[in-house]
């Protein structure tokens, strides 16, 4: 049976390397325990825990039991959900033979182990998924100035025409020295949208023509290394001001340039390079 164990564990390791599904790595490992059990000579158990591991950003694994489909089939065939908890794992009693178990988690591809149970015996199966998340899909554009740097994030470049768009800019110190923004402090984030020939035809900022204009950040006070953050919508309109909503824009190709100033104590506004998106019709 260890020999057969072995030859499973060094398939699956062999699959594990080759597999690449939808953007998730996933890895598989497996440990067994095997004790006798005289008190049910006539029959086995097999005992079936799981848990997967999530890779972070700092290069360690988080690990935590989960539930996931198993089924055992052999001379027996049983098939239950895992629990949350490896101190009480899914046990399934067997009559001797040959059985297969079979688990999925998520988008790994289906893990399936063979192992010889003869009676009296208590075989202990433990499947680990280790997963990768996927690459984020966020498109992002920086721009810098002076210690301080200026970051646009978009959830996609692909929107459906009248669709809502979330803009979020970031403004971070990345300099060694405090930044404080006073009164010469003149404008909060903002950004503009240019057509095709680069005609700008909406910005954020143009939304207080005819209105008052607060100063969101006057005041503000950023260490090195840290942050300020706000969420911006674009609803897809053009030439809008304080006393016009404007005018909805056409499908086609548009780019983005996220802006922020000008800055307390620097010569400039920060902004960042454009991204392209496009608008289409649903």
């Amino acid at each position: 049976m260890v020999d057969e164990l072995n030859m499973t564990l060094k398939k699956l390791i062999l699959i594990s390397a080759l597999t690449v599904l939808l953007g998730v790595s996933v890895i598989y490992a497996l440990s067994y325990e095997l004790r006798p059990s005289l008190s049910v000579p006539s029959s086995g158990t097999i005992s079936v825990s799981a848990y997967h591991t999530v890779k972070q950003p700092n290069g360690s694994y988080e690990e935590s039991y989960v539930q996931i489909p198993v089924t055992v089939t052999g001379p027996e065939s049983h098939n239950g959900t895992t629990v949350t908890s490896g101190n009480n794992p899914l046990n399934f009693t067997v009559a001797p033979g040959q059985y297969s178990v079979s688990g999925t988690y998520e988008n790994a591809t289906p893990l399936v182990l063979t192992a010889n149970v003869s009676a009296g015996s208590y075989v202990k199966v433990l499947l680990n998924f280790a997963y990768s998340p996927p690459p984020s899909t966020l498109t992002t554009a920086e721009g810098a100035n002076e210690g301080l740097e200026l970051t646009m994030t978009l959830e996609k470049t692909v929107y459906n025409l009248g669709e809502t768009m979330k803009i979020t800019l970031t403004l971070t110190n990345i300099g060694n020295q405090t930044a404080n923004f006073g009164p010469d402090y003149s404008n909060d984030f903002d950004f503009q949208v240019y057509n095709g020939t680069n005609s700008i035809l909406y910005q954020w900022s143009d939304r207080w023509i005819g209105v008052a204009h607060p100063n969101i950040i006057w005041g503000e006070t950023l260490r090195a290394g840290e942050s300020l953050s706000e969420d911006i919508t674009w609803q897809q309109t053009c030439y809008n001001t304080g006393l016009s909503e404007g005018v909805p824009v056409l499908p086609g190709t548009y780019n983005i340039i996220g802006q922020i100033g000008p800055l307390y104590g620097a010569n400039s506004t920060i902004e960042t390079t454009p991204i392209q998106i496009t608008i289409v019709a649903p």
